[in-house]
């Protein structure tokens, strides 16, 4: 355990940390038995008690069960973000609650503004190690005990009411405006009696369909991946195919309206196997926001490079992305487009790293614009289309 004395850098909240000796006679104190604290072990609500550094003093049992500890031991000493495993914990030499990200951290906001006596309860979106999303409400509420200041801290899971709701809103808000277009063109072959017009509207049509088509399997390959139940099938891709699909899907969109999508002309036509639905998903939304970040007149170039054991397809278009979003784009739920928006850059990663063995990041200059990156791994045939069972039909 650092003395905490010993000055650590940090970008955010204060990276000291209690001695051990100090941290030892903190946990003491909450280890005494009496009323408040029988009741608190049997409250199924996550409650931590943390001390002026933001360290764990107390943890309540119903937390243990939800981090699958057994000892309160093996979470004493550690900050929230530490305990829970987030990704962010451990950037920095300081810890939780000492990167960049943490400046748009719930969590950590909400025990700053305890410490400086402001009770209050802030959203928190935790991804942790292993690529899961905690989504929680958390509370944090200042007390003094036998005259030192400690932090009540709080948490809720509400995961599965918010991931609901952010799906359903995306899923109704795309299918309903691609359900309008095709009423729109089904319209218009009723009204037409020209066979050219009649034959050209119906092709605009399928467009629509499979586009619907797909924004449904879309979602529901996202509850299976994080439902952790979603099976992948190798199969033999082509990666100048894979775009060139890609670009004819999206070239009539009203996303590309008065914008230009081009290939790279140094792409190269490189065979590689792996899950061809989702790596086709991932490079579409890697399309889809790279048109809704271009304005009009602008261009979008998709491409592919081999690389060492696979592939790495890029996206670029000429937007900046600033650095608070910068910060947070790969998180659940955050979108600069409005509430409940923001599962693509998420289902990027989620899908390329949990599934797919591969790596997403993106590059972001004021005067050369932004490019997105998914590297995959060529991944062995040793699982054939036949021994899975297609989840997604």
């Amino acid at each position: 355990m650092r003395d905490n004395q010993t000055k650590l850098p940090t970008k955010y909240a204060p990276a000291e940390r209690a001695s051990a000796e100090e941290l030892k006679k903190q946990i003491e104190l909450f280890r005494r038995k009496h009323v408040a604290t029988f009741i608190i072990e049997h409250i199924p609500v996550f409650i931590t008690i943390l001390n002026k550094y933001r360290q764990i003093v107390y943890a309540n049992e119903a937390f243990l069960k939800f981090l699958g500890v057994e000892k309160e031991e093996d979470v004493l000493g550690l900050r929230p973000g530490e305990a829970v495993h987030c990704i962010h914990a451990y950037e920095d030499e300081g810890g939780c609650g000492t990167t960049e990200f943490c400046r748009y951290c719930g969590a950590v906001n909400a025990i700053l503004d305890a410490q400086r006596g402001i009770p209050n309860e802030k959203e928190c979106l935790i991804t942790q190690e292993n690529h899961n999303v905690l989504d929680l409400l958390v509370w944090a509420n200042p007390i003094e005990i036998d005259g030192e200041q400690f932090t009540v801290f709080t948490m809720r899971d509400i995961q599965h009411l918010n991931r609901r709701r952010a799906l359903e809103r995306i899923f109704f808000h795309d299918v309903l405006n691609t359900a309008g277009a095709l009423r729109s063109f089904s319209s218009l072959i009723l009204e037409s009696d020209d066979p050219e017009e009649i034959k050209e509207l119906s092709e605009y049509i399928r467009q629509i369909t499979d586009k619907i088509i797909e924004e449904i399997k879309s979602q529901k390959d996202l509850l299976a991946a994080e439902n952790d139940d979603l099976e992948i099938e190798i199969s033999k891709i082509n990666s100048l195919e894979l775009l060139k699909t890609l670009k004819i899907f999206y070239k009539d969109s009203i996303l590309a309206e008065d914008k230009e999508i081009i290939i790279d002309p140094n792409s190269k036509e490189i065979t590689f196997y792996s899950d061809e639905v989702l790596v086709r998903r991932v490079i579409s939304n890697m399309v889809k926001n790279a048109l809704e970040a271009s304005k009009k007149g602008e261009r979008v170039t998709l491409g592919c490079k081999e690389v060492e054991n696979g592939i790495e397809f890029f996206v670029h278009n000429p937007d900046y992305i600033p650095p608070r979003i910068q910060l947070q784009i790969f998180n659940r739920s955050f979108s600069t487009k409005g509430k409940n928006r923001g599962l693509g850059t998420y289902s990027m990663k989620l899908l390329t790293e949990k599934y797919l063995q591969g790596r997403v990041s993106f590059i972001t200059d004021k005067e050369k614009g932004t490019t997105f990156f998914a590297k995959f791994k060529n991944l062995s045939e040793e699982k054939s289309e036949s021994e899975h069972s297609d989840n997604r039909h």
